[in-house]
Order: structure tokens, then C-alpha cells, then sequence
């Protein structure tokens, strides 16, 4: 079944044809005036979907240098799980020079996977969030070793 604009020409136009049908002379007007109102409808949904191109074109384009590469890699990220009053923090850091993930909770300081760094960091396993996440500049890694 079919909404909104286009179902609302269809059925103009059925009873734009019921009339014709009919062949009362008296809903001469009736039929012009209900034709008029669907090509308006019919001109509005054109320039609608002309208007929706032109947006989405405008979008593509602003966000077309944002599918390139970033050049930025995460680098620790801050996380809070718990509600505005209270709850726990702990952080997880990545140590450039081992290509290794730790997290940071208290007094324990463990390696994990970068797996579990985008789960928690997201939500994933509970209502933990990262609200604060730091990325460095690739081009101050040289490969393994993180430059002076």
C-alpha cells in the first residue's frame, strides 16, 4: 500500500476518472480542479526529489576527502562505566613501541587485545563509554618507534 503524496494523486485521479465516467456535466469543475491539485503534487514531489539529489550530492562532496585516509591511529582512551554520580574509571593505552594494548584500572595494569578496547570503549560489554579518546599523528610513528 502506498502513503503520503503519491498515493494521494492516485486516488485524485480515480476519482477524476469516476467523474468522467459519470459524465455529469456539473463535475466539469470538480475534475479540473482535482487535476490541478494532483499536477501540483505531482510537481512538488519532482522538485522534492530534485531538492533530496542536490542534498545528497552536496553531502557526498563535503564528506568525499573524509573516506581518504586520516593518518591518525588511536592511541589511549579514557572509560567510565557507571552512572553522573558514580561509578569506575580506567584507561587503555597502546604502547607503540610493542604494538601492544594495556589497560590501566586501578593499581593492575594488564595486556589485553584491541578487541576488548573497541568493545568497552563503545559500550559493548555494559554501560562503560569512552569519554575521552586520544589519537596520535601517524607521521610521528617511524614504523615501530615512536619519533622524538
Amino acid at each position: 500500500m502506498q502513503h503520503g503524496p503519491v498515493s494521494i494523486c492516485n486516488h485524485l485521479r480515480s476519482v477524476m476518472n469516476y467523474l468522467c465516467e459519470r459524465g455529469d456535466p456539473d463535475d466539469q469543475y470538480t475534475i479540473s480542479k482535482l487535476g490541478q491539485y494532483a499536477d501540483d503534487i505531482d510537481l512538488q514531489i519532482a522538485n522534492s526529489h530534485q531538492l533530496l539529489s542536490n542534498l545528497n550530492d552536496e553531502v557526498a562532496a563535503a564528506f568525499a576527502d573524509a573516506k581518504k585516509t586520516v593518518g591518525y591511529r588511536l592511541h589511549a582512551a579514557l572509560v567510565h562505566d557507571g552512572t553522573a554520580i558514580n561509578g569506575h574509571y580506567w584507561a587503555f593505552v597502546y604502547d607503540a613501541e610493542k604494538g601492544l594494548w594495556y589497560k590501566h584500572n586501578d593499581a593492575n595494569v594488564t595486556q589485553v587485545d584491541e578487541e576488548l578496547v573497541l568493545r568497552e570503549t563503545t559500550g559493548g560489554d555494559s554501560k562503560a563509554s569512552g569519554y575521552c579518546l586520544i589519537y596520535i599523528n601517524d607521521q610521528l610513528f617511524d614504523g615501530t618507534r615512536v619519533s622524538e
